[in-house]
């Protein structure tokens, strides 16, 4: 009796740990980095182009959806944000928002926008909690790739 009572406490503590599905953080607005003449122009998330990246984390399935803008020869992210797609039993995750600072994948005439984002994670295990994170890299162009 005992040792079932143990186990199904640490069935729940797991489970109350586990990111569910849905949005995680915040979204990261990056329209202020933006060129002053560009600013004006920069559409409503609703009109920019969606890209998204899904990367596993201890079996969650978690994506990172960027929208970016094309503005003549340049392209700019516009926003970022992570979504558990598909939760796994006991992983917490958090994006982790900090400063975001666009960098130019491109030329200096047709600018690509390039910016690492950073998730971390923890799961409970049989010898204690562990953790780390996941950082990918996005460009406005839609490639991103784990680092």
């Amino acid at each position: 009796m005992k040792h079932g009572l143990f186990a199904l406490l640490l069935a729940v503590a797991a489970c109350g740990k586990t990111t569910p599905a849905g949005a995680t953080g915040a979204t990261n607005d990056l329209r202020a980095h933006l060129p002053a003449d560009a600013k004006s122009r920069a559409p409503a998330d609703d009109k920019a182009a969606k890209h998204e990246y899904v990367v596993d984390v201890h079996g969650a399935k978690v994506k990172i959806v960027w929208l970016t803008w094309e503005d003549g020869p340049a392209t700019y992210i516009l926003s970022v944000h992570w979504e558990v797609a598909t939760p796994a039993d006991g992983v917490a995750l958090n994006s982790t928002v900090g400063a975001m600072n666009p960098t130019n994948a491109g030329t200096p005439a047709a600018a690509i926008e390039s910016v690492p984002v950073l998730l971390t994670w923890s799961k409970k295990g049989a010898t204690g909690t562990e953790g780390g994170s996941v950082s990918v890299r996005i460009s406005a162009d839609g490639h991103a790739d784990t680092l």
